[in-house]
């Protein structure tokens, strides 16, 4: 009955230790029951393939999801956390493990020398006192034993609760989005992104039988597309605008670095019954005063401008103006004649000086001429 024990406790620590050394892959286990698909250890330029084993005849796809910065730390925590408890608890299961080998020994000891104590010629107080170390050291055996396999769990429960938290956080596949590979590859355009990206790559396999199995690994690429350079800050061209009904002004948006890569900005105004804005160019409707703000798309950095909208000019002062221009010429209601006229209106009057002048100067030049003649 003891060696049936004895036997059973072994047969427990060597079920338990293969249970924790298989549990790291319990995700992929449980996304996979039958083993059929293996991950790419590693992804060389985007590119990995994956193994299929027990089939022969099967439909693989697989896509790139990618993982968001901060979902990725919140993973990262999580296995981090993970982590440090686990090598607690695996620092403390080898412990238990040296102690029950130890106790193993002892026992061993203890139940060979009993067992020669009862096959031999011992007092029967001898041979009791053996008996009572053997039992107590076979307690003490089973006791760690039972104590390094709670420890075992608590470790493999541990581990489990991680795969899990960072299973949840896991973006799930896109349906619409399987990529058919005859040859096993898996590609990841590096092209598309600049800089480091985490990307979960799922696989799907659809057996002969009609069975559908799903696997994923999560992989950290290195793009090749230029990087790029973010926004800091915007300025405007103007803090302040005093503009009339009807008229427009297009304000100026200098993104800061000058090299920024995404320069595009979205405009607003807080009062589009005062002043409407379109790709900077605001446009005055009513009195009154509105703001207008330019956000970066990349950054989301803000900056504003006031726009006062005062009253339409009125025509009346021009429509003055012109008329005094047109008495400067003469009181003629006809304009055309009196911005033509080339010579001054004299009258009557000058006519008939202009003539008696004329007469006087020939009379004498015609009596200086004649006087040369001797005329009587």
């Amino acid at each position: 009955m003891k060696k049936v024990r004895l036997l059973y406790v072994i047969l427990s620590i060597i079920i338990c230790s293969v249970f924790m050394c298989g549990f790291s892959n319990a995700h992929s286990v449980d996304l996979d029951p039958e083993g059929l698909i293996t991950m790419p250890m590693m992804l060389i330029g985007g590119k990995g393939t994956i193994s299929v084993y027990k089939e022969s005849n099967y439909e693989l796809f697989y896509q790139a999801v990618n993982i968001q910065n901060d979902i990725y730390q919140q993973m990262q925590i999580a296995k981090t956390n993970g982590d440090n408890e686990q090598k607690t608890l695996k620092e403390e299961y080898i412990k238990l493990q040296n102690d029950v080998q130890n106790l193993k020994s002892i026992y061993e000891s203890a139940k060979e020398e009993y067992d020669n104590a009862k096959n031999g010629n011992v007092s029967s107080t001898e041979l009791e006192r053996l008996k009572t170390e053997y039992e107590t050291a076979v307690a003490n055996y089973n006791n760690k034993v039972k104590e390094y396999n709670d420890k075992i769990r608590e470790y493999n429960s541990s581990v489990n609760e991680t795969n899990n938290n960072i299973k949840e956080l896991t973006p799930a596949y896109n349906e619409n989005n399987w990529i058919s590979t005859t040859d096993r590859q898996v590609k990841v355009d590096l092209s598309q992104f600049s800089g480091e990206q985490t990307f979960v790559i799922w696989a799907k396999i659809n057996t002969s039988s009609g069975e559908t199995y799903y696997d994923e690994s999560i992989y950290t690429m290195q793009g090749t597309k230029a990087n790029e350079v973010k926004v800091t800050g915007i300025t405007l061209d103007k803090n302040e605008i005093i503009l009339g009904q009807g008229e427009e002004y297009t304000i100026t948006a200098n993104i800061l670095p000058a090299d920024a890569t995404n320069k595009s900005v979205e405009w607003t105004s807080d009062n589009e019954k005062v002043a409407t804005v379109s790709n900077g160019k605001v446009t005055a409707k009513s009195t009154g005063t509105a703001t207008i703000t330019a956000t970066t798309k990349d950054g989301g950095f803000k900056n504003t401008v006031k726009v006062t909208v005062t009253e339409k000019k009125s025509n009346l002062d021009s429509d003055k103006t012109n008329n005094k221009e047109i008495s400067k010429y003469s009181n003629n209601t006809d304009t055309t004649i009196a911005n033509t006229s080339k010579l001054p209106n004299t009258g009557i009057y000058g006519i008939t000086i202009a003539l008696i002048i004329s007469i006087c100067f020939i009379g004498i030049f015609c009596y200086k001429k004649y006087k040369n003649y001797n005329i009587k």
